[in-house]
């Protein structure tokens, strides 16, 4: 058993992690997002090796209610087992914590990949900047407590650190243990199992002055459902996935809107409206400054740039380009109230590129797009910090993580 001291901030704890060898690791690995349940079945049919045999409860049988999931879970732990039994999982010999670097498109993102004391989740040490989905904290707490891995981690990001820094480039510098391309992404990890430079990283990160949730909202929401389930609820030993990340090595984008579901729709008359809290302007699909949205309707852009009377000082929220968005738009016009539960709406990481909200106007499916620009990392610090939330679906971050690189089992205590 591996002891710790409990400090007052961030409390990294090193476990003994499940994850492929090298050899298998590019075919492993999935993305989860954007994930249905039909890409995951096509998923798991055409490849034996992927993960996504442990994520998915439906996959498996067709039975109906309870009885399917019980089976389902069921079997996610005997696929488990079948991984371990085969080789195409193992499991480290002793408890570390990785390095973690990810390079896609040129772009080079490294973090510690960990686990951190729920504790520090519930005791606000880590703090959260946007709220989150009763419905989508039960489903993945109910993945936890029946399927007992954690296999997806919670990115936690904090302001720069010269001392971790260091910690990092020094491990860089050898061979990683883990070496994989998938696609045209590089995977690398380096194992750090040796006690002193565990505990010296467990130092570093707990003297930060601040660590915030930059992506996990639901998946530590859920953790803290399932920490309460348990046996021994107070448990200081209760831990999660997390990569903490330097905010400069993180890529902050918007979440985009597409609507669908209008009865006998107006551009024209949308516009009219619209222009009573905002100005309208023509658009050419460039960039945008705080406080304008851009629309495409009925084969145009039109950018929206809010007038004056609708900033409220320093109301951080209020001021948001999505809550303005929301309170003069999205719900006095179309009376979408709950965006999260009303199926007109579709959210669209501003990480794909406009065209594709163009085409999927284009076609029908929907009547039109919103794009926005993402809120400034030093906003959301700033939010956190003031203990608000942003509304859902408010930011998207980059880097994603693969299911099934670093798996946790949740029956190990910390």
């Amino acid at each position: 058993m591996f002891h710790y001291r409990m400090l007052p901030m961030p409390n990294i704890l090193p476990v003994k992690w499940l994850h492929p060898l090298s050899l298998n690791a590019g075919k492993v690995i999935c993305s989860t997002e954007e994930m249905s349940l039909e890409v995951a079945k096509e998923m798991a049919s055409l490849n034996p090796l992927s993960f996504v045999q442990m994520l998915v409860p439906d996959i498996q049988n067709d039975s109906p209610g309870e009885t399917r999931k019980e089976q389902s879970f069921l079997q996610i732990k005997e696929n488990l087992a079948a991984f371990l039994k085969q080789g195409i999982l193992i499991r480290d010999q002793e408890p570390a914590i990785y390095i973690y670097r990810l390079t896609r498109d040129k772009v080079t993102y490294t973090g510690i990949w960990t686990c951190t004391s729920i504790a520090d989740f519930a005791n606000n040490n880590i703090k959260a900047h946007e709220t989150t989905r009763t419905e989508r904290e039960e489903q993945l707490a109910d993945y936890f407590g029946n399927a007992e891995i954690d296999a997806n981690p919670i990115l936690v990001t904090y302001p720069g650190s010269e001392s971790i820094d260091q910690h990092i480039f020094s491990t860089v510098e050898t061979r990683p243990q883990i070496e994989f391309m998938q696609n045209e992404d590089r995977y690398q990890l380096w194992r750090i199992s040796e006690l002193d430079r565990i505990k010296s990283l467990m130092s570093e990160i707990s003297v930060l002055k601040s660590a915030y949730i930059a992506d996990g909202h639901h998946r530590v929401a859920a953790a803290l459902r399932y920490s309460r389930k348990m046996e021994d609820q107070n448990s200081q030993r209760t831990c999660f996935s997390t990569v903490y990340m330097a905010h400069d090595q993180l890529r902050l984008y918007s979440f985009n809107r597409l609507i669908s579901g209008l009865a006998d729709f107006d551009a024209e008359s949308l516009l009219e409206k619209i222009g009573q809290t905002f100005e309208v302007l023509e658009y050419d699909r460039g960039s945008l400054d705080r406080h304008e949205i851009s629309l495409y309707a009925a084969g145009f852009w039109h950018k929206l740039k809010a007038k004056p009377f609708l900033y409220h000082g320093a109301d951080l929220i209020n001021n948001l380009d999505v809550s303005l968005l929301h309170n003069h738009v999205l719900k006095p016009i179309f009376d979408i109230d709950d965006p999260n539960t009303d199926k007109r709406i579709t959210f669209i990481s501003g990480k794909h590129p406009i065209g594709e909200l163009e085409e999927r106007v284009n076609s029908g499916d929907y009547q039109i797009a919103f794009v926005l620009s993402p809120p400034s990392i030093s906003s959301l610090f700033q939010i956190a910090d003031s203990g608000e939330k942003m509304p859902a679906k408010s930011t998207s971050f980059e880097p994603k993580f693969p299911a099934g690189l670093l798996i946790h089992q949740l029956e190990e205590t910390c």
